[in-house]
């Protein structure tokens, strides 16, 4: 599985602008990757950089308004779906 993000706020990587990220869908060797990291955020910002193919750094150097679009795209890929039950009986 794979998901685009359209950015609203381009980003540049090797030169180049980044105007659409994809997501592939994450291995094993990506979950075991981001949970050497310290604190959950940057385990989810190690993870989303992963899965796109950027470094660290330039994935950090994303819009906080095109994080909450690429969380929110990205949710089914990495388990955070949500459930539209409910739960009432």
């Amino acid at each position: 599985m794979t998901v685009s993000v359209t950015l609203e706020h381009p980003i540049a990587y090797n030169g180049q602008a980044i105007n659409t990220l994809s997501f592939r869908s994450p291995k094993v060797g990506d979950l075991i990757a981001a949970s050497e990291e310290s604190t959950p955020i940057r385990q989810t910002m190690h993870m989303l950089a992963r899965l796109c193919g950027l470094d660290f750094a330039t994935f950090g150097e994303i819009d906080a308004a095109d994080l909450s679009k690429i969380v929110e795209a990205t949710g089914e890929l990495l388990g955070n779906e949500q459930s539209t039950e409910t739960g009432a009986g």
